[in-house]
């Protein structure tokens, strides 16, 4: 690694492009770590802002260095609940005085009013464990009114404040009522399509209609659907919708409107922008009240669940005026721009690598230190794997499909996982072929080389299987042999340099185990905002990791040992996969 370093080092004085903000200590780091940041030069916090229901020019109701978000207007017209950094908060409709209503540890949002204005219900907990909870009006009372054993979100009151309808995030159904003091639990027979997801249920004033948005799992879409309100007869209102909310007399529905989305799987892209509409109850007369945004919303996942925004305006809660005049919502501004960075041992500050319009993604840095594979995502999010020099900055692409880039011991070589299996491509010829196949019943992902160069381990196993197996093969598709079972929990798998034994993570921690998925271990910490990403680096010393527990996603170091020693990122954007 000696002349890697002298390698990178230099780069540095040559690569162009802006630096992170310098992380809080990288004395210690001994190798250089190439990473994927979501750099963010401009980023403005989410306020809550006041737009008459027949147009015109939005009105700030209030502005700070926090997010202000899912407001919700009280029936007297008096006031408006809004959630701040996990708490509840109640703010004048003229935004003159506003008062804290809850101080726990819990993250509580999502509040809707009952229709007599006295109570109020809301959504509180840990993320994939939230409960409803309903209290007074003014924060006294409070009670939770749901079980453990189902994830609740999406709070909205039916039958004139004696049920509470709600999304069910867990459980064989998705939507579902309760009664307001925790009684008499029910499904909501709304009957969505297998994999899909129906949630935001609002009831109307009447109480005999609810409105709810169906999430498509095959694109990806949100849907704006309209049933009675025990889930009978469903039929959709719109497409490219979401969020909501009934006017007071029951004819109108204003609601978050597009934007359209497209790409695949992999990545994808929302085209446009989202606007505040409004619409007859049944369906017809779409009217837009803001204008479609110049930015577009779009991203692709580091690790199951997760997506960026590139650029673009979110609305966070909206909520219509008891006179139906005006609507309140949230709304956050982000420009992220997806790069690679790389930090050098001892440097301040991580030197961006990319500085483009385009997603660059997973990158892998090569055992001299002088290259970085990585994957560059298209508009349609195609990901093609491409190779760039550290100094000097050349860049070339390898093939125009790819995930998961693997450097061979020599340089010479590299595996990745394509939609039809492993291959191993000669980096200079570009000679290409298959190692290990993937079909419908089976999947095959995550390689990297044996240390001698002469065989690949990666993870296969069965669609809808239980377990998951590590398996080797020799670099020419020959004599693949199952070494071991890789455990339930895993999320991301990175090999220490001797492939002895590997690193991996769930939601929360990180693990270690032996080659053969035995021996299992937590390492350091566990990780409240969650942790992702784990690479061990070359000197076999070092553990890489991202993790929220700054709220947002940083780069650490850790020994073997499971000691966190360096924080070595600190911005507004997130980093994450590192590779060293």
């Amino acid at each position: 690694m000696g002349s890697a370093k002298v390698v990178v080092a230099a780069a540095l004085l040559l690569v162009s492009g802006a630096s992170a903000t310098p992380g809080s200590d990288t004395a210690a780091l001994t190798v250089p770590v190439v990473f994927r940041t979501d750099w963010v030069p401009r980023y403005r916090t989410a306020d809550i802002y006041v737009i008459q229901s027949r147009g015109g020019t939005p009105r700030a109701l209030k502005r700070n260095e926090v997010d202000d978000v899912l407001p919700s207007w009280s029936p007297s017209g008096r006031w408006i609940v809004f959630s701040r950094q996990g708490d509840l908060f109640t703010i004048s409709r003229r935004g003159r005085i506003d008062r804290r209503l809850t101080r726990t540890a819990m993250r509580e949002v999502d509040a809707a009013w009952s229709p007599d204005g006295r109570r109020l219900a809301f959504e509180g907990g840990r993320f994939g464990r939230e409960q409803i909870y309903v209290m007074s009006s003014n924060g006294s009372s409070r009670r939770r009114i749901t079980s453990d054993r189902i994830c609740a979100r999406d709070p909205a009151w039916a039958e004139r404040g004696a049920r509470i309808v709600f999304h069910a995030c867990t459980g064989p159904t998705s939507l579902m009522s309760v009664r307001a003091d925790g009684t008499d639990l029910r499904p909501i027979a709304s009957n969505p399509p297998a994999d899909d997801l129906d949630s935001q249920p609002a009831v109307s004033p009447d109480g005999k209609r609810l409105v709810f948005t169906r999430t498509v799992s095959e694109t990806n879409q949100t849907e704006l659907w309209i049933a009675d309100v025990d889930g009978g007869h469903p039929r959709r209102l719109t497409r490219d919708a979401a969020q909501a909310v009934w006017s007071s007399d029951g004819t109108r529905l204003a609601f978050v409107h597009g934007p359209h989305l497209r790409g695949d799987k992999e990545g994808y892209y929302f085209v446009g922008g989202p606007k505040i509409s409004v619409m007859n109850a049944d369906g017809t007369g779409i009217r837009h009240l803001t204008p479609q945004p110049a930015h577009v919303y779009g991203g692709v996942g580091p690790f199951p669940g997760w997506r960026w925004a590139q650029s673009g305006v979110r609305i966070l809660g909206l909520s219509w005026s008891p006179d139906g005049r005006s609507l309140v919502y949230s709304r956050r501004v982000e420009l992220r721009q997806p790069d690679l960075a790389l930090l050098a041992p001892a440097a301040r500050s991580p030197v961006r690598l990319t500085a483009n319009r385009v997603i660059d993604a997973g990158p892998a840095l090569s055992p001299d230190g002088r290259e970085v594979a990585f994957l560059r995502f298209s508009s349609a999010g195609r990901s093609g794997l491409f190779v760039k020099q550290l100094a000097g900055g050349r860049e070339r692409r390898l093939v125009r499909r790819a995930f998961e880039p693997s450097w061979s011991p020599d340089g010479r070589q590299m595996a990745y996982e394509d939609d039809d299996g492993i291959h191993v491509i000669d980096v200079s010829k570009l000679v290409d072929r298959r190692v290990a196949v993937q079909t419908r019943r089976r999947f095959v992902h995550s390689p990297a080389w044996s240390t001698d160069g002469d065989r690949i381990l990666y993870v296969g196993g069965r669609r809808g299987g239980r377990l998951e197996a590590i398996w080797s093969v020799r670099r020419d598709g020959t004599h693949a042999v199952r070494i071991g079972v890789l455990p339930r929990l895993a999320e991301r798998i990175d090999w220490s340099p001797d492939r002895t034994r590997a690193v991996f993570n769930n939601a929360h921690r990180l693990f270690l185990m032996n080659a053969d998925g035995s021996g299992v271990r937590a390492l350091g910490p566990w990780e409240k905002w969650g942790v992702a990403t784990p690479a061990w680096c070359r000197d076999g010393r070092t553990i890489v990791f991202a993790s929220r527990r700054d709220r947002d996603w940083d780069l650490y170091a850790m020994t073997t040992s499971g000691r966190v020693f360096a924080k070595l990122t600190d911005n507004l954007g997130d980093d994450y996969e590192p590779d060293c």
